[in-house]
């Protein structure tokens, strides 16, 4: 069994973080001003995606997982999160 390594930025070397990405839904009623009342409900859904991030040079990757669940390397984010289909 080959043992595992904490994944590298290919650009820098440095050590990859996770960055998860979380959906809070905040309710709040609509004024007669037309303006948002004060939240008056929030709730927490769990995370939709997660990336890798170098902290030291900005680059982000897709995270992937090996059968244990240990996180790995993805393809190189080339595009905006925002854009990105997952």
């Amino acid at each position: 069994m080959v043992s595992y390594q904490v994944p590298q930025c290919r650009e820098c070397k440095s050590p990859l973080t996770v960055v998860e990405h979380h959906i809070h839904e905040y309710m709040r009623q609509i004024r007669p001003s037309g303006k948002a009342d004060k939240p008056f409900k929030g709730s927490f859904r769990h995370y939709t995606n997660e990336i890798l991030k170098c902290e030291k040079c900005g680059q982000r990757y897709l995270a992937r997982r090996d059968e244990l669940g240990r996180f790995l390397r993805g393809k190189k984010i080339t595009r905006p999160i925002g854009a990105l289909k997952l």
